[in-house]
């Protein structure tokens, strides 16, 4: 598992655009606030130096393609990985011959977690969850929740996969 930040001096970024492939600067765009497709940006150019580590290629060299669901694979190369970020923050998580998921959030007092936690887990989680005290609450719900969104990311069928179908740790 690797973990790196996103937020770039202006001239590293630069730096990072430039070395993506061009369907890959795209990324750019993406997003309400240009923020966020910067640092999509800087995590796929970090995504890409990490698996050209463990491929002994150059990060451009990376035959990434798209999944079904979006997410990005390998083509012919035996190396599971996947990719995640909130806010400033990324993670990879790279395995040979196996699938692999990792999530990261941001815990958001915000977030709905009674309405997320009701139609999201599933009903043994729920009861579990909802016996946990308020002020541990919401560091349990997303600790559940990235358990999920991992799990799902892991198995390649996207939010195909009904959450509340199957169990995580609830703690």
């Amino acid at each position: 598992v690797w973990a790196f930040g996103l937020d770039e001096p202006p001239e590293r970024i630069e730096a990072l655009i430039y070395s993506l492939p061009d369907q890959e600067k795209s990324r750019l765009d993406r997003g309400i606030d240009p923020v966020i497709g910067i640092r999509s940006t800087v995590a796929r150019a970090g995504l890409r130096r990490i698996l050209a580590s463990y491929l002994d290629w150059t990060p451009q060299e990376i035959p990434l393609t798209e999944g079904k669901h979006g997410k990005p694979e390998l083509i012919g190369v035996d190396l599971g990985f996947n990719i995640t970020h909130s806010d400033s923050y990324a993670m990879a998580a790279i395995c040979r011959g196996s699938r692999i998921g990792i999530d990261l959030e941001t815990l958001k007092p915000e977030t709905p977690i009674e309405e997320l936690a009701r139609r999201c887990f599933s009903t043994s989680e729920y009861r579990r969850w909802s016996h946990i005290g308020e002020q541990d609450r919401l560091a349990s719900f997303f600790h559940l929740w990235t358990q999920k969104e991992a799990f799902i990311k892991a198995h390649g069928g996207g939010m195909t996969i009904p959450l509340q179908d199957f169990d995580c740790q609830v703690d």
